[in-house]
């Protein structure tokens, strides 16, 4: 598992929920506007590449601080990812 990774079940936010339904298109549709490849986003943001391929892939829900460097690369609020807390 990468830093900054938990699987499916856990959001490493605590014992609120994270809701990432849409933020595999989202992720994909921003880091495409802005002219990055997923090599591009993942230096930008010091993860490795694959980290960003599997996250547009919808297979990993990545941690609070994972989705706040993503969308501070892409110039962006975390709510840009269509990212909410379950209720």
């Amino acid at each position: 598992m990468h830093a900054g990774w938990q699987p499916e079940r856990g959001s490493g936010r605590g014992p609120g929920e994270l809701d990432v339904s849409n933020l595999c298109r989202r992720l994909r549709a921003l880091r495409r506007a802005a002219g990055l490849s997923q090599r591009d986003l993942a230096a930008r943001t010091g993860l490795n590449h694959n980290i960003v391929r599997v996250l547009e892939l919808g297979r990993f829900r990545p941690m609070w601080a994972t989705l706040d460097q993503l969308a501070r690369a892409l110039g962006r609020a975390v709510a840009a990812l269509g990212v909410r807390m379950k209720p």
